[in-house]
C-alpha cells in the first residue's frame, strides 16, 4: 500500500471571517500560504513539501545538494520513511539532478506541485544559500535554450525530453524540461510543458488569479497551516480521488452498508491532509471542508465510527494503520488528527487515496 500516491494539492492562507490572506513570504505568510498563491486558480490537487522544515526534522540543516553522496542518501531515506517526501514531485530526481543541476530538493525552503486539467508544474522557493544567478548559469550551460527575454526574472528556458535523456539515467522528472527563474522572488518553476510554465509565472507575478483566491480551498487549508507535507484537493477532485465507485462490487456494498451504519456522510467541498509534528510525534490532520459549521458537525459522529474497523477496499483494519486522537469542527471544517501506530509515520501513502473513511461522495 505503500507508495500509492503520486500526485495530489494543497494548501493554506488565513481565514477570518471569510477569506482572508496573510501578508506575504517576508516572514509573515506561512511558507504553506506563499505555496498556494503561486499555483492556478485551475490547479486540482496541489502537493506542497516544506523542505527546510523536513530538514530540520531530521536533524539534517547542513545537508545539502553539495554534500557527501551518504550523508544525501541518508537524509532523503529519513524523509521516505517518514513519509514527508511522499507528496513531493522532485525528491525522486533529487540525487540524480544534484550533480549537473547544482541543486535539489536539499537546497529548497519548499516545493508545491500543482496538477489541473491544463497542465501540471512545480514550484520551488530557493533556500538561502542557493543563488538563483547560479541557477540561470547552470541552464545554459546544461543546453536548454534561453529565453529570448527575462532569462533570470520569468522566461521560460526550453529543454525537452532529449536533454533530459542526456543528462541522466533516467530518474529525472519530466517536469525538469523546462525552467523559469525568478530571482527576485527565489523562485523556480518547472514544467513539462513550455506554456504552462510561462502561465504559472503569470500567476506569480499576480497577473492570472492563484488558488489563494479559491475560497473553499483556503478553507480546506487553514487547518493545515504548519504542515510538513500536505495535499488539498478540491472540489470535484476530492470526490474523484476518494470514491469507491472503480472498487468491486463486493467491496462497493460491504462499504455502503458500513456509510449506512454509521448514519451516512455527506459530500464534502474540499479534502487536505498534513503531516505535522504532535505531542506524541508526527501525526496526520485531515480537513474536511463542507458549505456550513452545521454540516461539518453533523459528519463529525459518522466519520468518527468510520475510523475504526475494516478498511474496505484497502486490506487490514484502520486500527492496525493509526490511532483517532480527536475530531473537531474548526469553521466549516471537520478536522481529525490520526496518529499513526508504528513508529515511522506511513499514513499519506496508505489512506489519501482511500475510498471509506475520507469518501467525498456521499454514501
Amino acid at each position: 500500500m505503500r507508495r500509492s500516491l503520486v500526485a495530489a494539492v494543497v494548501l493554506a492562507v488565513a481565514l477570518v471571517s471569510g477569506v482572508v490572506m496573510a501578508a506575504d513570504d517576508d516572514g509573515l505568510r506561512s511558507p504553506l500560504q506563499s505555496a498556494l498563491a503561486t499555483l492556478s486558480d485551475g490547479t486540482l490537487t496541489a502537493n506542497f513539501t516544506d523542505w527546510s522544515g523536513v530538514r530540520e526534522e531530521l536533524a539534517a540543516t547542513d545537508v545539502t545538494s553539495g554534500s557527501a553522496d551518504r550523508a544525501r542518501q541518508e537524509v532523503l531515506d529519513a524523509a521516505y520513511e517518514d513519509d514527508l517526501s511522499a507528496l513531493s514531485g522532485l525528491a525522486g530526481s533529487a540525487l540524480e539532478m544534484a550533480e549537473p543541476f547544482g541543486w535539489s530538493v536539499l537546497d529548497l525552503d519548499w516545493e508545491a506541485f500543482g496538477q489541473a486539467r491544463e497542465g501540471a508544474v512545480i514550484v520551488a522557493r530557493l533556500g538561502d544559500l542557493l543563488d538563483p544567478a547560479d541557477v540561470v548559469a547552470g541552464l545554459g550551460e546544461l543546453g536548454y535554450r534561453e529565453p529570448e527575454a527575462e532569462p533570470d526574472s520569468g522566461g521560460v528556458w526550453q529543454g525537452g525530453p532529449d536533454l533530459l535523456a542526456r543528462l541522466g539515467e533516467g530518474n529525472l522528472t519530466p517536469m525538469l524540461e523546462h525552467v523559469a527563474v525568478l530571482a527576485d522572488e527565489r523562485l523556480v518553476v518547472l514544467s513539462d510543458s513550455p506554456d504552462y510554465a510561462a502561465r504559472t509565472v503569470d500567476v506569480v507575478r499576480s497577473e492570472s488569479d492563484s488558488l489563494a483566491d479559491v475560497r473553499d480551498v483556503v478553507a480546506t487549508a487553514q487547518p493545515l497551516v504548519g504542515a510538513l507535507a500536505a495535499v488539498v484537493h478540491r472540489s470535484p477532485r476530492g470526490c474523484m480521488v476518494t470514491s469507491y465507485d472503480s472498487a468491486s462490487a463486493a467491496d462497493r456494498q460491504l462499504a455502503a452498508a458500513r456509510v449506512a451504519e454509521a448514519g451516512g456522510i455527506q459530500p464534502h467541498q474540499g479534502l487536505g491532509f498534513g503531516i505535522r509534528e504532535g505531542s506524541a510525534g508526527l501525526e496526520l490532520a485531515v480537513s474536511m471542508h463542507f458549505e456550513s459549521a452545521a454540516a461539518a458537525e453533523r459528519d463529525r459522529v459518522p466519520r468518527t465510527e468510520l475510523a475504526g474497523g475494516a478498511a474496505i477496499a484497502q486490506g487490514g483494519t484502520y486500527d492496525e494503520r493509526f490511532d483517532l486522537a480527536s475530531a473537531t469542527v474548526v469553521g466549516d471544517d471537520l478536522v481529525l488528527v490520526l496518529r499513526p501506530v508504528e513508529s515511522r509515520m506511513s499514513l499519506v501513502s496508505d489512506l489519501v487515496s482511500g475510498p471509506l473513511l475520507f469518501s467525498g461522495c456521499g454514501g
